[in-house]
């Protein structure tokens, strides 16, 4: 068999289109407009604050700081809210009894809800970090390597929450599992 014959039979990884399905209920809801909506705010705060002249060593770190918190708990909204709903919703409407009467092992079923809503996490909180990033002066005693590891301690945070959530979904109902 040629190379292009094989790279027609080639599929996906069953847990690769379950998030890809994830991906695209995350688009199909629009839950992300409303944390584009409050960086956007963001946004609007940090230039007023550079405009008006608070570019000072408190003023910057404020902002940073500012800036970042927000990016995490926006990014930890995003991932829980994306969670909670994934295995909830595809029992409510009888859709997990079709994927599992296909070739999809449950634990493929999990890894690619877990894979889905972590990612979508990992990209909101990669945008709302760079975006914070690129509004806000540098100190000479911030430290890039520093930043770079709280980056990392970040998103792994947001990869335990998707997987605490996809837990607590399998055994309570979406409202308790968000609370």
């Amino acid at each position: 068999m040629n190379s292009l014959a094989a790279s027609r039979h080639f599929t996906p990884a069953p847990a690769l289109l379950v998030a890809k399905n994830v991906w695209l209920e995350i688009r199909r809801r629009e839950e992300y407009f409303a944390l584009v909506i409050l960086i956007g705010l963001y946004v609007v705060f940090a230039l007023i604050a550079r405009f008006a002249g608070a570019t000072d060593a408190y003023s910057s770190s404020f902002m940073l700081n500012l800036g970042l918190s927000a990016s995490g708990g926006l990014a930890a909204i995003l991932t829980l809210v994306a969670a909670a709903r994934q295995i909830p919703s595809e029992v409510e409407t009888k859709s997990i009894h079709t994927l599992l009467a296909c070739p999809l092992t449950r634990s493929e079923f999990l890894l690619g809800k877990f894979l889905g809503a972590t990612v979508a996490g990992w990209t909101a909180f990669a945008l709302f970090v760079a975006t914070t990033w690129i509004l806000t002066t540098r100190l000479p005693e911030q430290n890039a390597a520093v930043f770079l590891q709280a980056f990392v301690v970040g998103a792994l945070a947001l990869s335990k929450l998707a997987a605490l959530t996809l837990l607590l979904s399998l055994l309570a109902p979406k409202a308790v599992t968000i609370i």
